[in-house]
């Protein structure tokens, strides 16, 4: 632009009698305009103020007549565009911020496909390990930090913690190396070690336990029997190689499980009762990381084995134990394979993972392959069952393990790398429907059941119980083993828990208070997980949060309760519709990208409708297209009643395509809106149905004289109708499907 033409006068475009007139800028300025005043190159922000009077002096250039104008000079924050995200306020951790981090404090690292290596002097941790090392100390532990997380992991110590930690343990480092020899030096951060002492209570327990060397062999022939294990197929060389020992019932065995260096820190007990098995760690840890520890991973790093056999049980471990060359590590938890414990699996080339043959065993393998590694871990085809079911159905051991395949391929697939899958579709199509529920056998019939991948839209009026249910549904699923992330934004975690172990229990706790610590003990094995979000959150944030729970706790089903807490900070210029169909957006790519079923609640509008339909839901209709499955909450008033009827009703189920309507129940003892549960309920304690509706119009019999009916047993109780929502006594009858009619 010509130097000339940055001077300008402008003329009024209205007349006086305008109501409305143009300002008149006596010059436009090359510089930039913010507010009420502009910034000069290389200066600070000016503003201008009405009383000073701007110059018109022909013959003095441009700038010498802003000098002239000694403007006062201010400091104000002035708006910028910028093409940037607007990330969360935390940190966001990555790889590439930790590889910068070490390039800038010139220490050298080397990369595994879950892992970063750096190797730091021994005598930073002296505070941690207590012992007195010197800077002459020559000995370099190996620091394994996790790309996703940034947590990190010294295996040879047993020492772990965050990526904030190591940050400060460094940048100690650092200002200790550029002081002089004369000024003291800073102290060194102290880490979280693992805790290798365990309680007294726990040591008492394996001590007082027979061992199996002791055992007769119609005692051995009876834990066999108890444990539901073929007597011809095992041997007690067998669990004398595990270190196993039993209790006097022989209906439990106890193993202990070593860190790398020998340590004892843990047990895993395998238990029978009612001609089912389960397991469990024990002593439970209050912070899940490095503990509870894999077990047989101790014995593979002092043989110095490079393969390695990963099964989801201690009954397989046992079951290959003297039939297979390479060690066999067993996973703490069948569903999760913690972030801190990948580093320990570096050391192998070769692993072969084992999961059970259904569809949760199939996906899960590949998870964990994707965890540690595709290039080097092989999968058990799903036509082989679990290594104890192949011993009891005389499958041969070798056969499983030469048909182990790996899933690697950077871009391409055949029909070769699917045929498992392929196979798998045909061999059990009922559960690739998803995981059936228990309590809502209604809702089997018509999506088939629960599925990873999918986003579902569940909607409701205000009152009408979507937390209520959505509680009660979350937690069918979890008791089935699937690992389930709660994001409540409206109600509190100690509400919401406190309404979970109501439903868990089948017990009003608020009535029998003192049995909260033996539910309690039973609720906290659950794979549940709840975030501490609460009122309105950023969107990217909630993502991000989500995205590390599935890699962490292997999370596969997310609820988000509900979708308007996360529309109100996206701030700028869109509108409601926009902001959310962005939502809408982020949430699908979450679903695909990370196989992860989310269950997100978003409000109907408000309107007079008696029911609900595709078109209530609130803002446009990328939220029904982009979802996976539909479903409302419907209520319906009935004539000479109260009572509301509520139902569940499938407006869409894009797999199936079939949809219907499930009638619930609701019994607010123990807030729960399935009928199995108002079964089970009522046996317990001598409930009877709710009443009849009157079909005359007249009130019931014993209407006049009180609003409660007596119950004749031991603890006569007055139940009041309040506490149940339904007053059809054919509600209750399972078979609730109502499929559509075209």
């Amino acid at each position: 632009m010509r130097s000339s033409r940055l001077l300008i006068k402008t003329k009024t475009k209205f007349t006086e009698v305008s109501p409305v007139r143009m300002p008149e800028a006596r010059y436009l300025y090359p510089y930039k305009v913010s507010g009420y005043g502009f910034q000069l190159p290389g200066k600070d922000f000016c503003t201008l103020t009405p009383s000073v009077p701007l110059l018109n002096r022909s013959g003095d250039t441009l700038l010498d007549r802003i000098s002239s104008l000694k403007l006062p000079v201010t400091t104000l924050p002035h708006r910028q565009i910028s093409k940037k995200p607007d990330l969360p306020s935390g940190a966001h951790l990555n790889q590439f911020s930790f590889k910068k981090f070490f390039r800038l404090k010139a220490l050298q690292f080397t990369e595994t496909h879950a892992c970063i290596k750096i190797n730091i002097p021994i005598y930073l941790l002296r505070p941690t390990l207590n012992n007195h090392y010197s800077p002459e100390d020559i000995e370099t532990p190996l620091v394994h930090i996790n790309k996703r997380t940034g947590s990190f992991v010294i295996p040879s110590h047993g020492i772990t913690g965050s990526w904030q930690d190591l940050e400060l343990l460094i940048n100690t480092w650092v200002k200790n190396r550029n002081l002089k020899k004369t000024q003291p030096k800073h102290e060194y951060p102290k880490l979280r070690t693992l805790s290798s002492h365990l309680d007294v209570k726990a040591l008492e327990r394996y001590q007082h336990y027979i061992s199996i060397e002791e055992l007769s062999s119609e005692d051995f022939d009876s834990l066999l029997s108890n444990l539901g294990l073929p007597e011809s197929k095992y041997r007690a060389e067998q669990f004398v190689k595990l270190e196993a020992k039993v209790n006097d019932t022989l209906h439990d065995v106890i193993v202990p499980i070593r860190y790398l260096d020998g340590t004892l820190v843990g047990y895993r007990v395998l238990s029978s009762n009612s001609n089912q098995t389960s397991e469990y760690n024990y002593p439970t840890p209050v912070i899940k990381g490095l503990l509870p520890f894999p077990h047989g991973l101790a014995h593979a790093s002092s043989i110095g084995a490079d393969s390695c056999i990963l099964v989801a049980s201690l009954l397989d471990s046992i079951s290959l134990t003297k039939k297979v060359k390479s060690p066999v590590i067993t996973l703490p938890e069948s569903g999760n394979l913690h972030p801190d414990h990948i580093s320990f699996f570096d050391q192998f080339q070769d692993v072969i993972i084992w999961m059970n043959n259904d569809v949760q065993g199939s996906q899960n393998a590949k998870m964990f392959a994707e965890k540690i590694g595709v290039k080097k871990c092989r999968v058990i085809p799903s036509s082989f069952p679990n290594p104890a079911s192949c011993i009891a159905r005389n499958i041969k051991i070798k056969d499983a393990l030469y048909a182990a395949r790996s899933n690697y391929h950077q871009s391409l697939t055949s029909f070769e790398q699917l045929r498992d899958d392929v196979y798998l579709e045909f061999l059990q199509f009922d559960e690739l429907m998803g995981v059936k529920l228990n309590r809502f056998d209604g809702l089997n019939n018509v999506l088939g059941g629960f599925r990873r991948g999918e986003l579902t839209i569940f909607s409701g009026r205000t009152g009408s119980g979507k937390t209520t249910f959505l509680s009660e549904y979350s937690l069918d699923l979890c008791l089935q083993g699937v690992n389930t992330l709660w994001c409540s934004f409206e109600v509190k975690n100690t509400r919401l828990l406190r309404t979970m172990m109501k439903q868990f229990s089948l017990v009003n706790i608020d009535e029998e208070i003192e049995k909260f610590d033996t539910i309690a003990d039973d609720f906290t094995k659950l794979p549940l997980y709840l975030t501490d979000f609460h009122g309105s959150q950023n969107i990217d944030l909630v993502v991000d949060a989500m995205s590390h729970a599935v890699y962490v706790h292997d999370i596969t089903h997310v609820i988000i309760d509900n979708m308007q807490f996360m529309m109100g900070t996206s701030g700028g210029s869109f509108d409601r519709f926009q902001i959310q169909d962005l939502v809408i957006e982020k949430f699908r790519k979450f679903c695909t990208a990370h196989n992860c079923h989310v269950t997100l609640v978003i409000h109907p509008r408000k309107e007079d409708e008696d029911t609900l339909t595709t078109n209530s839901i609130f803002g446009g209709a990328k939220a029904t297209q982009e979802a996976d499955n539909v479903l409302l909450l419907q209520e319906e008033r009935q004539d000479n009643s109260f009572f509301k009827k509520k139902s569940i009703e499938v407006v869409k189920n894009r797999y199936a395509g079939t949809h219907g309507k499930v009638n619930l129940i609701f019994c607010k003892p123990i807030n729960t809106l399935s009928s199995k549960a108002f079964q089970t309920y009522k046996s317990k304690t001598g409930t009877p149905p709710p009443p009849t509706k009157p079909k005359t119009g007249h009130k019931p019999k014993n209407e006049d004289k009180s609003d409660s009916i007596n119950i004749d047993n031991d603890n006569s109780k007055k139940i009041s109708y309040e506490k149940f929502e339904e007053e059809n006594v054919e509600d209750i009858i399972i078979s609730s499907f109502e499929p559509f009619k075209n």
